[in-house]
């Protein structure tokens, strides 16, 4: 009986709370009003960060082999598949 009593109050114990780090953190967490979250419009952001270097001199993005490669990639589960189902590897329930 008495190792259940130890058992138990060992469970009772308390986890010791944590300190408050909030003023080290940068504050209570909520915003403030003189720190409203900016929005850069479309007008404000540089071009640079959505074109490719080629785009920026002009050149057309399709002479490059990656658009190939993903068009390629994203159509050849639907070629497996297309080939599968007209080999009758794959057995399609009839209604």
């Amino acid at each position: 009986m008495e190792a259940k009593l130890a058992f138990s109050s060992s469970l009772s114990t308390q986890i010791p709370a944590l300190p408050n780090l909030s003023p080290l953190c940068g504050g209570d967490g909520e915003l403030k009003p003189e720190a409203k979250k900016k929005f850069i419009t479309k007008e404000e952001e540089p071009k640079q960060y959505w074109q490719t270097a080629g785009e920026r001199e002009g050149e057309n993005p399709m002479k490059t082999p990656l658009p190939y490669i993903i068009i390629f990639g994203m159509s050849t589960p639907f070629a497996i598949l297309a080939i599968a189902l007209a080999n009758g590897w794959i057995k399609v329930p009839v209604r």
